[in-house]
């Protein structure tokens, strides 16, 4: 892959190795739970809190169930404008 500028960053089938195929999915969720003073406080208005959850698998040509998974969560707190906190990342493989 000629990457030497932005216009270049194309896969060429012709001279480019693939490594592997994956698959990617994407999914938010409107609870967050975030600590709070009496206990841990779940949110549910998506103005106020999301989760974004990530899984990748692979490889893509085997079936879901005996591909290794690598599993993301992100919730996010936000005040208006501002984004007050995140409430917990990790990366995690699902066997």
């Amino acid at each position: 892959m000629d990457r030497s500028s932005p216009a270049n960053n194309v896969y060429d089938a012709g001279t480019d190795i693939q490594d592997f195929e994956a698959i990617l999915v994407v999914w938010r969720e409107t609870n967050v739970t975030i600590p709070g003073p009496s206990g841990p406080v779940t949110i549910t208005d998506p103005n106020i809190a999301i989760t974004l959850n990530l899984e990748v698998s692979w490889p893509a040509q085997l079936p879901y169930a005996q591909r290794q998974k690598s599993f993301l969560q992100q919730g996010t707190v936000s005040s208006g404008e501002v984004e007050c906190g995140t409430v917990s990342a990790a990366f995690r493989r699902k066997r």
